[in-house]
């Protein structure tokens, strides 16, 4: 077992982009009855989604086990929005939908540190 973890780890810390696992889990059609105000509304969803998938499995990446977690938490369910996104585009596509950019949020600068007192 303590020899396949580091195996496990390799494969877990390779490129998400790479991965064509969503492929497999999307089912072709799904969203043939939306839309493109709905295509945009979910397109907008899956990749607030992956952003938030994709800084997760960074700060596991951090720690040793990182990998393992990567693979066992958050590797199925990234393919998945993977695989919607892509699902999306191509429904987008073929009923010429034009899917919104993402805008990025608002660069918000940290507070002031606080002003120590002096006793």
């Amino acid at each position: 077992m303590a020899a396949a973890l580091p195996l496990l780890s390799a494969c877990a810390s390779s490129n998400p982009q790479d991965d064509k696992l969503g492929t497999f889990l999307v089912a072709p059609g799904k969203y043939v009855l939306y839309d493109c105000q709905q295509l945009n509304m979910m397109d907008a969803n899956y990749r607030s989604r992956r952003d938030v998938l994709r800084t997760a499995m960074a700060d596991a990446d951090k720690s040793p086990a990182g990998g393992l977690v990567n693979l066992l938490g958050y590797r199925t369910e990234y393919g998945q929005v993977e695989g919607n996104l892509a699902e999306i585009r191509r429904e987008a596509a073929s009923k010429n939908c034009t899917l919104k950019p993402s805008t990025p949020a608002p660069a918000v600068a940290p507070p002031p540190p606080a002003k120590r007192r002096l006793r």
